[in-house]
């Protein structure tokens, strides 16, 4: 596959991820300051997990409610569509990248900020947590979430509960 294909693919696939998430909080520029995607696919494993910044506050999927002025449906059965379509988009990427014979990122960080429509991604190809007896994707994603918080001096993030979104669905 020639780099210039290859290289509108994966864009195309991030973008996807990014938008699955936008739509969720119903495409809300107002609020929404930045959406923050986690994808792993290291070993077996594809997690698809997200952060917001809504309003200046970061929050988890099932916290929306609590920094957002507007409601969103947060049941369980919205929840885990949401995850599985990343998920989705994520198996994509793997088999873009096996098809182009190129090798497979363990890691992707994205930040989509909808009021510029700038979006940064952090690729990494470095094992994570399968070289680790205990450390899961939602370990490593609840650490990206530490280090935000830490960016922002931001001490009081709405109450989360621990691991709530570190549902992995393989493929």
């Amino acid at each position: 596959m020639p780099t210039i294909e290859f290289d509108q693919q994966f864009q195309d696939l991030c973008q996807q991820m990014v938008e699955i998430a936008f739509e969720f909080v119903n495409f809300n520029k107002k609020e929404v300051d930045t959406i923050y995607v986690f994808g792993s696919l290291e070993g077996n494993i594809i997690a698809y997990e997200l952060i917001y910044r809504i309003n200046g506050k970061l929050a988890e999927v099932h916290k929306l409610n609590v920094a957002s002025k507007k409601k969103y449906d947060l049941s369980d059965a919205r929840v885990i569509s949401l995850l599985r379509e990343g998920g989705k988009s994520l198996k994509e990427v793997r088999e873009l990248f096996l098809q182009a014979k190129r090798e497979v990122p363990t890691l992707l960080k994205m930040a989509y900020f909808p009021k510029t429509g700038k979006l940064n991604n952090d690729i990494s190809y470095d094992l994570h947590y399968t070289n680790h007896k205990e450390w899961t994707a939602g370990d490593i994603f609840n650490q990206w979430v530490e280090e935000l918080k830490k960016s922002d001096n931001q001490e009081n993030m709405p109450n989360q509960d621990k691991g709530w979104l570190s549902k992995f669905f393989q493929f």
